[in-house]
């Protein structure tokens, strides 16, 4: 009789749209992203000479002085509505793999960067996983690999490296995630643990550990995020994106494309940012001989004091913590990795005190954005899993019925978060 009157009380919620926009209410709307303007690769140490291109001394300049914005708004124009979503986060991660860990008193938290995008098929992530490709730090790009051989690939990139750097590039998750093994593996090179161990035929009881410093681009559909493995150990390890393209989107797309036909091909500014990317890895491995490797950062107080009021002030967090249980930690050391990277990746326009990095306003206007987006993604991919257990959502009927009771109310469940609840829907 129980389990009757449970079933019986999701459907009665299902049809009435129940409590589920409750706490959507008083979740901000994530910032939308500036107009646009109308209008092997990678590095490995051992091979770092820059390619030898004719740049152009105006655009090294423009790079040299804003590369955030450079590098977002070339990729916009180039992959319209996803370009600078994608890389407000990728022009991050590079860098992140080889500058200092961040000082905590007592400890010392990861600096490295990954990313989750989950956005339907035929949104531009293979192509965005190739555009990586050729900037990462010692890149590997896969999207069906063994355990056993990704350590082997490990130990052949490792360029006499005491603790290897790998840029691992998945651009469909789908096929890797499958194997529980990998994904204990992948949680361990990219979280702080910053090892992978695992187990062999000889050494079952005793798995093999190697100190390793990872980050991920890990792609995939809204199906993928509904395997627990996938949800509980990576999501809260690398910073989440969705994307998801509106028929108003899809006009515009067409409509910038469509005006770019017939017209010169325009690569340079690939090259730019390349080379860009190489100059600071030169510097950070001490190859350079203009500028040392950065050792540390020097914080200012009142930019320390500004992410403490920020992080509890976040409304997704509050949510996210009486829901779920999750506590606002990783969010508040995110915002510092967020901050840190952005320092870096603007090295030639920031002060340097005693070979540490001094961090700026700008680099906290870049960290809060970022990390208010992430909190309000994160949310959305929680309660968009929880809602379609709590109301025994199984069809895309079913769906459209949950989201027609809702517009009786005036409300409306976000097109990301709606996306979301696709993937747990059973054909």
């Amino acid at each position: 009789m129980h389990k009757s009157a449970n079933r019986n009380g999701k459907k009665d919620e299902r049809r009435k749209g129940g409590t589920i926009m409750q706490d959507l209410e008083n979740i901000p709307e994530i910032e939308q992203e500036n107009e646009p303007e109308k209008f092997e690769e990678g590095y490995v140490k051992e091979n770092s000479k820059i390619d030898s291109f004719e740049i152009d001394p105006t655009e090294w300049e423009k790079i040299k002085d804003s590369p955030y914005e450079y590098i977002c708004e070339f990729y916009e124009k180039m992959y319209p509505r996803i370009g600078r979503k994608t890389w407000s986060v990728l022009s991050l991660m590079p860098c992140s793999i080889l500058i200092p860990k961040i000082n905590s008193e007592f400890k010392q938290i990861k600096q490295k960067i990954s990313l989750l995008w989950i956005s339907p098929s035929g949104s531009g992530k293979s192509s965005m996983a190739h555009e990586l490709n050729k900037i990462a730090y010692n890149p590997m790009m896969t999207q069906s690999i063994t355990p056993a051989r990704l350590n082997y690939e490990i130990e052949k990139r490792s360029n006499g490296e005491e603790i290897p750097k790998i840029s691992l590039i998945v651009s469909d998750i789908a096929q890797l995630f499958s194997n529980e093994e990998f994904i204990k593996l992948l949680e361990g090179a990219i979280g702080e643990e910053s090892e992978i161990s695992r187990s062999t035929m000889k050494n079952k009881k005793r798995p093999l550990t190697k100190k390793i410093d990872a980050i991920a681009y890990l792609s995939g559909t809204s199906k993928n995020i509904f395997d627990a493995k996938v949800r509980d150990g990576i999501l809260g390890r690398t910073s989440s994106l969705i994307t998801f393209f509106s028929e108003e989107d899809n006009s515009y797309i067409i409509n910038h494309l469509n005006s770019r036909m017939g017209k010169p091909i325009k690569i340079h500014s690939v090259d730019i940012i390349k080379k860009y990317y190489q100059t600071l890895y030169d510097i950070q491995l001490g190859i350079s001989k203009e500028f040392n490797p950065i050792e540390g950062y020097i914080i200012p107080e009142e930019i320390v004091n500004e992410i403490g009021l920020f992080i509890l002030a976040l409304k997704p967090l509050k949510v996210i913590l009486e829901k779920w249980g999750l506590t606002s930690t990783r969010s508040l050391e995110q915002t510092y990795r967020f901050l840190v990277n952005s320092a870096y990746l603007n090295f030639f326009n920031r002060k340097v005190i005693d070979n540490e990095l001094l961090i700026t306003s700008k680099d906290l206007e870049v960290a809060k954005k970022l990390t208010a987006r992430e909190c309000v993604q994160t949310y959305r991919i929680l309660k968009g899993i929880e809602a379609i257990d709590q109301f025994n959502i199984q069809t895309e009927r079913d769906l459209r019925a949950f989201e027609f009771n809702l517009a009786k109310t005036n409300k409306k469940i976000p097109d990301d978060m709606g996306y979301i609840m696709r993937g747990g829907l059973k054909k």
